[in-house]
């Protein structure tokens, strides 16, 4: 499991058993290490010689060179800060390539008029064709979601969301109502704050998963039943369908509550 840990830290499996192995220990010479990690002993010296050089490994000067891995704690340390430098790099780079390619864009335009039909089947995707849409929305987003996905929701897209609010953007949610009617001002006390958000409740979880963006393209669950991202999404700019999924979601919007439904007594 910490092997698999530390390869989200960009550690191969090979380097994450040495470390795991001879963090905190005394000093040990790579024969040593070899056998305690397991690796392949013609690997061992390319090994420690990576680990040193991301700061995860101290050596003795003299002979026999000796090796002892700092502590997980420092370790750890050293490579969020590692992947901090990089994401900040990224980023730098990522700006000087977007001052540069919409003017690019523009240049090289290729008008295409046709709508489009695209089946957004990966986890990551799915996700993040989500998170483009609600960053890049102008006017409005109106979403109807089921109460078990909605708080993972908050905690996926919430930050967009409320940049997206801050930017006067007007978004509306449907949910069905909660079971416990006291969860609901932890989850959206961020979001009630803003009058250009708006949400609504019905009686029983939604049968379609949608998302409505500046009234121009949509996103549709193929399954209103699984998690966030566990199915396929369908996302198009068709008008005919998105005429379709606009007039369903304001019929479900009048008929839909403002305030969460108190239980009904037999």
């Amino acid at each position: 499991m910490e092997i698999k840990s530390l390869n989200y830290f960009g550690l191969s499996s090979n380097l994450a058993k040495v470390f795991i192995s001879i963090s905190g220990t005394r000093f040990l010479t790579a024969k040593e290490i070899q056998k305690i990690a397991g690796v392949p002993r013609q690997e061992i010296y390319a090994i420690l010689t990576s680990l040193e050089e991301l700061g995860l490994v101290e050596k003795t000067v003299g002979r026999p060179i000796r090796f002892k891995g700092v502590p997980i704690k420092q370790g750890l340390a050293f490579l969020i800060k590692k992947k901090e430098n990089e994401a900040k790099k990224m980023q730098k780079i990522a700006e000087k390539m977007m001052q540069n390619f919409p003017q690019e864009i523009n240049n090289n335009k290729i008008l295409d008029d046709k709508p489009h039909f695209v089946l957004v089947s990966k986890k990551e995707a799915s996700i993040n064709k989500r998170l483009f849409e609600i960053e890049s929305a102008q006017t409005s987003i109106d979403f109807i979601t089921s109460w078990k996905r909605f708080p993972r929701a908050i905690d996926t897209f919430g930050k967009s969301g409320k940049q997206a609010l801050e930017n006067n953007v007007k978004m509306r949610v449907i949910l069905e109502k909660p079971e416990n009617i006291y969860d609901v001002p932890k989850i959206l006390e961020e979001f009630m704050i803003f009058p250009n958000f708006h949400l609504r409740y019905i009686l029983k979880p939604p049968e379609a998963i949608i998302g409505v963006f500046d009234n121009k393209a949509v996103l549709i669950k193929t399954s209103a039943k699984v998690g966030l991202a566990e199915k396929p999404s369908l996302w198009t700019d068709n008008p005919c369908l998105l005429a379709v999924i606009r007039d369903y979601f304001e019929i479900m919007w009048i008929t839909a509550m403002e305030k969460i439904p108190e239980k009904t007594v037999d």
